[in-house]
């Protein structure tokens, strides 16, 4: 009897531990969420103060021209051209602000779907140097661009809007006479496409914070080039959603940011879009690289 009640206790503890470890291990997803929901909270609060910041200079500027012109302070018409075209440009900037806002938000949400399709890369790389090429000669900055000769299978719309904010993120960190690079490397299923640009280095610690929307902006720069503060943070939310890497490192002259692309045959044969989706790598930033 003595063995048999021994043997109930022993059962009875290894139920008990079981529980206790199941009731730890509940509790640490719970502090998990918990922590994750203040998080989302903190950076919905963020995302307002820096959109409202963001707004004020505009539609203070609109507001003072736009009763400028009611009351015909200036009445010559090169004032009153020079009042619509500061109302024209700070309603196009507000524009944009808006657009980046939702493009990240309906990315971030599933709201966008990823539809893949077959696409030369370099092709797509022509088309997007050729929008910032102008601006670029401008500041005399010279522009390096070796596109990848390689099919890749991606959304396009979504891979030019990446490699847009990538080459505009290069053109405002670039000094005048400095020099943007645009090249490729295959890495394994992947093209790595990396955009190089002259100029200052980016802190270590602050490299993980810089996809954020709005994070360190510095606003009168960003306003002055025509900037939204968003741009990387839609990079972000694009490659995410292809569940590819992406990342940044320092170089002995400059910055790189580079992302990956799946080439075409990354894709299996008779596989849908979706399918080919849970097989790639987990999205982040990727090993830093030398």
């Amino acid at each position: 009897e003595v063995g048999a009640l021994a043997q109930s206790i022993n059962r009875l503890s290894g139920h008990l531990e079981q529980t206790i470890s199941d009731l730890k291990y509940s509790n640490r997803l719970l502090e998990e969420e918990i922590a994750k929901a203040r998080h989302l909270v903190e950076a919905r609060k963020a995302l307002l103060i820096n959109v409202s910041h963001e707004l004020k200079t505009p539609l203070a500027l609109i507001q003072g021209y736009a009763e400028g012109l009611r009351i015909n302070l200036n009445n010559d018409d090169e004032s009153r051209e020079f009042y619509c075209s500061v109302i024209e440009e700070e309603a196009r900037h507000m524009s944009n602000l808006v657009g980046d806002l939702l493009s990240v938000s309906r990315i971030e949400a599933g709201a966008t779907r990823v539809d893949r399709e077959a696409f030369r890369l370099e092709e797509l790389v022509e088309e997007t140097v050729a929008r910032i090429r102008p601006m670029v000669q401008e500041r005399r900055i010279k522009m390096d661009i070796t596109p990848p000769e390689q099919t890749v299978y991606a959304d396009r719309d979504m891979m030019r809007q990446a490699l847009d904010n990538y080459l505009s993120n290069a053109y405002d960190h670039t000094p005048g006479g400095g020099v943007i690079r645009l090249s490729g490397e295959l890495v394994g299923p992947y093209v790595r496409v990396l955009v190089f640009n002259s100029g200052s280095h980016i802190d270590e610690q602050e490299m993980p914070n810089i996809w954020q929307s709005f994070y360190k902006l510095d606003k009168a720069r960003t306003r002055s080039l025509g900037g939204t503060g968003i741009g990387l943070s839609i990079v972000k939310a694009v490659m995410e959603a292809h569940h590819c890497d992406y990342g940044v490192y320092n170089t002995t002259e400059g910055v790189v940011f580079w992302c990956d692309i799946p080439l075409v045959q990354t894709l299996p044969a008779g596989a849908a879009p979706e399918e080919a989706e849970g097989q790639a790598p987990g999205a982040g930033l990727g090993p830093e690289l030398g």
